[in-house]
């Protein structure tokens, strides 16, 4: 492995002996998946064992365009083993710290200290911790993790439900007398789909829609969504949604073939539409696609705090599999808030 920094000096816990952690970065995949492997996760839930599964880790490293060894840092201890892991994935340009272990908490917050300093230089890096259902930012097993991110200069910017479940009879399906309507796109260049972009983000409950705007202020911040949507997935995964009256009233994003995984996007009601539960219609038409496509399992997320989208799930059939708590640099945060 490289070394990635000058080792960094930190007291061991309860003793007062110093200890020594060295940070590196492994030289190729199979020692970064050893390392990420080596070193136990934070919590216990779905996510936190399917990421540490080898040939989950395989696919993820497999070509280099999901993880990378350069987006691993791993604090050693003094016998020279790892005693935490700090990894993070691509989405785009962009870097989301999501893979979080240690069996001490001054190596995490060692190594999650070098990995922040890794990504200083990116307009928008993101950490991400999946975590069981009612576990919080500050509940007692996410103090190290959150004392660590907190120290290296990062503040929660939401905490979301993630739903993973396997489809059943009780998912809801829409009713005769949906009142909506979808259209596909007719192109990547749809000029219907800015301005509705546009009119889902103004008064949205999503907080990174919320942070977003006002960043950047409205316009722009629906020019940079319209080409994280496109750039992210198939224009053909987007659809407009329609009531009785000739412009759009949402829109409804999914993706899923037959014995994989279906995503539910995204789902957003204009700001003149919003209060007749129109949410709720567009999830139960990308669920009914879904399962109709033959998806093995179902996947979301929504904001714990954007309560009508997240009692419309409940409504639909989607249960809670796990929490999702998203962290952001501080002097993001705060530039946002000015």
């Amino acid at each position: 492995p490289a070394e990635a920094g000058s080792p960094t000096a930190a007291e061991a816990a309860g003793s007062g002996t110093p200890m020594t952690f060295t940070i590196i970065q492994p030289a190729d995949v199979d020692t970064a998946i050893d390392c990420l492997r080596r070193v136990p996760p934070l919590v216990d839930c779905p996510t936190q064992r399917r990421q540490r599964d080898p040939d989950s880790l395989s696919r993820a490293f497999a070509g280099g365009d999901f993880r990378r060894p350069d987006l691993v840092w791993v604090a050693l201890g003094d016998e020279g083993g790892p005693r935490a892991a700090v990894a993070g994935l691509l989405t785009g340009a962009q870097t989301v710290l999501d893979f979080f272990g240690a069996d001490d908490e001054e190596a995490l917050a060692a190594a999650v200290a070098a990995a922040t300093a890794g990504v200083s230089d990116q307009e928008w890096p993101e950490a991400c911790l999946y975590v069981p259902p009612g576990a919080g930012v500050d509940s007692p097993e996410l103090r190290a993790w959150a004392r660590a991110l907190r120290d290296a200069g990062w503040d929660l910017l939401v905490e979301r439900h993630h739903y993973d479940l396997v489809p059943h009879p009780g998912l809801a399906a829409p009713p005769a007398d949906c009142p909506l309507h979808l259209e596909p796109l007719v192109g990547p260049e749809d000029p219907r789909l800015e301005p509705t972009v546009r009119d889902v983000l103004a008064g949205s409950l999503d907080v990174a829609d919320r942070t977003l705007t006002a960043r950047v202020g409205l316009e722009r911040a629906a020019r940079e969504t319209v080409r994280d949507l496109l750039a992210s997935d198939p224009w053909q995964c987007l659809h407009l949604a329609y009531d009785a009256g000739s412009e759009p009233v949402g829109l409804v994003s999914w993706i899923g073939a037959p014995g994989g995984p279906g995503y539910v996007l995204q789902v957003g009601v204009v700001r003149g539409c919003r209060g007749r539960r129109y949410g709720q219609r567009l999830l139960e038409l990308a669920t009914c696609a879904l399962v109709e496509a033959g998806c093995r399992s179902l996947v979301a997320d929504v904001d714990i705090t954007n309560t009508p989208m997240a009692a419309a799930f409940e409504r639909v059939g989607w249960t809670v599999a796990e929490q999702r708590i998203d962290m952001l640099p501080r002097e993001l945060l705060l530039a946002a808030a000015g």
